[in-house]
Parts: structure tokens; sequence; C-alpha cells
């Protein structure tokens, strides 16, 4: 073999070997690239999910203070629509009492209630009181019921109070008590009487 072919072949020795050396080099790093890759993704995936996540609950926080909100202010509404509705109730039924009022049977109902008082007494000393609006009617009740009635000084809506110190008895058949335990069982609100 000449100078030249050992050069030669030595030289093609060489490439082969630095070729293979390169693609051994290049397959590694190609490895290590694919690694990268695949743990890189890994890591975005993950915090592609924490921020999805934290998303999610901003959200689900934000849609649930919304529904609290727009519950108080559904509240709020049906609040006030009760209480209108309470006033024009209690309006209509102030109007209807003082047409009530002027009527015989608001004179037969203070009449029953005046003999029922006086048979609750048996006898014993009672005090039998008018609301002050009835005042013009007091002579007529007293001739019926053969009872002195007293005029209260305040109005307690119509109906009649009584009280039986021996006994220490107080009966209340006033309108004004009628309507508050009224509001206090359909929890209406205060007595606009």
């Amino acid at each position: 073999m000449t100078t030249e072919e050992k050069l030669h072949h030595f030289n093609s020795i060489i490439l082969e070997s630095t070729e293979a050396e390169c693609n051994e080099a290049f397959e590694e790093y190609k490895k290590s690239m694919d690694k990268y890759f695949e743990e890189h993704k890994a890591e975005s995936i993950e915090k592609h999910k924490l921020a999805e996540s934290v998303e999610a609950d901003r959200i689900k926080r934000k849609a649930s203070r919304d529904y609290t909100t727009e519950q108080l202010h559904i509240r709020r509404k049906i609040n006030h629509k009760q209480e209108e509705l309470k006033n024009k109730l209690l309006a209509e039924v102030e109007t209807l009492l003082e047409e009530f009022f002027t009527t015989e049977d608001y004179k037969k109902l203070l009449i029953k209630q005046i003999q029922d008082a006086v048979k609750v007494a048996r006898g014993e000393e009672i005090r039998i009181f008018l609301d002050i609006k009835d005042e013009s009617i007091k002579a007529e009740l007293e001739a019926v019921c053969k009872k002195e009635l007293t005029v209260d000084g305040r109005s307690f809506y119509g109906g009649i109070k009584a009280e039986i110190p021996k006994k220490n008895i107080l009966i209340d058949n006033s309108f004004e008590s009628k309507l508050d335990n009224w509001m206090d069982t359909y929890q209406v609100g205060p007595s606009v009487v």
C-alpha cells in the first residue's frame, strides 16, 4: 500500500470514527433534549392545571358572592313588599274599623263585652273602661248594662278594658290588643294604630 493509499485509508477510518462519535453525541443530545422537552411539557401542564384550578375557585367565589348579593336584594324587595302590603292591610283594617265603630253591631259588641266582664267579676268590684272615642255612647251603654263606665284618657282603638282589683284580673278586649296579637301571630310588625 502506498503512502497515499495509507493516508486515504487512515483518513476514511478517522472520518468513520468521527462520524460515529458525532452520531453518538447527536443521539445523546437528542435524548437529553427529548427528556428536557417532556419535563418542560409536564411542568407546563401542571402550571396550567394549577392556574385553571385557581381561576375556577375565583369564579366560584365570585358567583357565590353574586348569588348572596342577589339573594339579599331579593329579600329586601320581598321585605319592602311585605311592609307595603302590611301597611295597606292595616289602613284597610283601620277604615273598616272606623266604619264598624258607627254601627249598632259595635254597640252590641260593647254591651256583650261589658256583660261578659261582669260575669267574670261574679259580684266583685269591677272597673270597666271605654275608649275615649266611645265617650258619646257612654250614657247609652250605662243605661243598657246598668254599670258605671269610665272613659279611659287614651285611645285603645275600641272595645273595652276592665279590671277586677280583688281578683287581680285585667280584661283586655280592646281592638288595639287584638291587632297586636294578630301581628305577633303572623309576624306582621309593629302596630300603626
